[in-house]
């Protein structure tokens, strides 16, 4: 499986750049990578002679994930330099508006010689791979420079392919690695199953980011002028699945009168807004609203980046968006704030969610009446639910930590 994986790789990568003819993604994933070889000749002719500690991420999403560890290696070892690296743009170009690293890069490809070029630029005394980058080519080159390799938050869902009866050879290259700190009992079962001596279970550090966030929860008057005595449901990153399903239940008289619906879309376009607005009974755009003005709306759609982590605090009840299409975007955020929590089906790559899931103290809906049901659930169902997140939260809290005492532990920086 490994051989063929060789082949494979090189037509991989080949095929990206022919997309980006026409996939403005793939181009932007190109067009990135142009002037990286001068970046890295340029960083390693700075820093000669020294060692880095690199951590690379595939987008966004796993840079928070692994933000935590990040940040507190950097205030432990503030002497040391720092690489960060993407496979995607979506975190490259949110990363680079803020001072991460003293290297923010994208990581080349996992062609053999671009990789050997990449690491004898970095010059890796430690590498940090978030979740399941699993870049073989990558790791066995660090392997033959004996540079320690840690995976943490790692999560082998049920569908990977490292659960097929042909991955043994790839399960050989992460044998070699230092660690693997996995999220979830279902994956150390599995990695043991194979005779992985080198995995742990540490649950998953982007909770202790988004307890970070709680922390720094906000006041709005726009919110609170708008709910004035309803319960609120705020739909997260809704997308036009999650807001139509929304409308309809909402229109049900068991929810009329004592309800409102705080829309934060994930596509912000003026033709979008206009979309939901016709949608919508009685709305209102938040960028309209006064904040010493009442508010007399059904639906409020936030027509503004970056507020909703710091406003979950407001719901009653939250519904994530995304699981009617590509997959639920974030259930930790509004989690740490142990509301009731529904989402589409397609949560199936999301730990947390599976778990949830499996335990009722999350909700994967389908239909209006499901999500009623969620809605209308009873004060002992509720206080239920707030247990059992309580405890998830507590097992899944203090990964950081854990992990960044094993480095000192085992002085691997």
């Amino acid at each position: 499986m490994l051989y063929l994986y060789r082949i494979f790789i090189p037509f991989y990568f080949a095929l990206i750049r022919f997309a980006a003819r026409f996939r403005p993604d793939a181009k932007k994933w190109t067009e990135g990578r142009k002037e990286l070889k001068n970046q890295l000749s340029q960083f390693a002719q700075k820093h000669k002679g020294k060692k880095t500690i690199w951590m690379h991420c595939a987008s966004l999403g796993e840079y928070e994930q692994g933000r935590p560890v990040w940040e507190q290696l950097k205030k432990e070892y503030p002497e040391e330099i720092f690489c960060l690296s993407f496979f995607s743009p979506s975190g490259y170009d949110q990363c680079k508006q803020e001072d991460h690293a003293d290297l923010l890069c994208y990581f080349p490809s996992d062609l053999r010689e671009e990789v050997q070029f990449f690491l004898d630029a970095v010059q890796p005394k430690l590498a940090l791979f978030v979740k399941y980058e699993f870049w073989y080519n990558c790791l066995e080159e660090l392997q033959k420079r004996k540079i320690p390799i840690l995976f943490f938050a790692t999560h082998i869902h049920q569908s990977s392919y490292l659960r097929s009866r042909l991955a043994g050879t790839f399960h050989g290259v992460l044998k070699k690695c230092e660690q693997i700190f996995v999220q979830n009992e279902d994956s150390l079962e599995f990695l043991q199953s194979q005779h992985f001596s080198n995995v742990r279970i540490l649950g998953d550090p982007r909770v202790d980011r988004v307890l970070e966030v709680k922390k720094q929860a906000k006041r709005d008057a726009i919110l609170e002028r708008f709910r004035v005595g309803k319960k609120l449901l705020i739909v997260g990153s809704s997308w036009p699945g999650d807001e139509d399903l929304v409308l309809s239940a909402m229109k049900h008289d068991s929810l009329q009168g004592s309800w409102k619906t705080v829309f934060f879309p994930h596509d912000l376009s003026a033709a979008h807004l206009q979309e939901l607005l016709a949608k919508c009974s009685q709305p209102i755009l938040y960028s309209e609203c006064h904040q010493d003005q009442n508010i007399e709306a059904d639906q409020l759609i936030v027509d503004r980046i970056g507020l909703l982590k710091f406003l979950y605090h407001y719901a009653d009840a939250v519904h994530v968006g995304g699981g009617f299409g590509k997959g639920v975007h974030s259930i930790l955020e509004p989690l740490v704030y142990e509301k009731r929590i529904s989402f589409g089906p397609k949560y199936q790559k999301f730990n947390e969610a599976v778990y949830g899931v499996q335990k009722s103290f999350l909700f994967s809906i389908q239909t209006e009446q499901e999500l009623i049901r969620c809605l209308l659930l009873n004060e002992d169902e509720l206080e239920e639910i707030q247990m059992k997140i309580q405890k998830f939260i507590l097992f899944n809290s203090g990964a950081t930590q854990k992990i960044c005492e094993y480095i000192g532990e085992k002085n691997l920086i």
